[in-house]
C-alpha cells in the first residue's frame, strides 16, 4: 500500500490514506483505498500501515473497472467522500475516547475478520 494523504487532526488523532489499487484486466484496474485512523505520538504520522490494523479504525472503499488514467482521480474521490462526511465527526475533542472503548471492547478485531 501506498500513502497519499495523511491528516493529523487537533485531537491528537491522524487519519491517513492509502492507495491499495491494482490491477483487474488490461488497462482496468480495482481503485482501491484505505483509510485508517490512528493516535498519534506529537503530531507525527504512523510508521506502518499494519500496526494500524490492529490499534485504530480502519475503513476500505473500492470501484471496479477503473481506467488507469483515472485511477489518480478516483481514489482521490474515493477518500474525499468518506473524509467530506466523517471528517467533523473524526476531529472533534471526544472521538479518541469513544475509540479507545471501541478498541477495547474487541469491536475492531471482530470488523477486521469479516471483511
Amino acid at each position: 500500500m501506498k500513502q497519499f494523504r495523511c491528516i493529523p487532526l487537533e485531537n491528537g488523532l491522524c487519519v491517513t490514506c492509502y492507495d491499495a489499487s491494482r490491477p483487474y484486466f488490461g488497462e482496468y484496474y480495482l481503485a482501491k483505498v484505505v483509510l485508517t485512523i490512528t493516535a498519534t505520538a506529537e503530531g507525527s504520522a504512523p510508521a506502518s500501515p499494519l500496526a494500524e490494523y490492529s490499534h485504530g479504525y480502519h475503513r476500505t472503499f473500492e470501484r471496479m473497472g477503473v481506467r488507469e488514467a483515472e485511477l489518480a482521480r478516483v481514489t482521490g474521490e474515493l477518500a474525499d467522500g468518506f473524509l467530506q462526511s466523517a471528517l467533523p465527526y473524526l476531529s472533534s475533542p471526544n472521538f479518541p475516547a469513544r475509540l479507545q472503548t471501541w478498541n477495547d471492547s474487541g469491536a475492531s478485531r471482530q470488523r477486521v475478520l469479516f471483511r
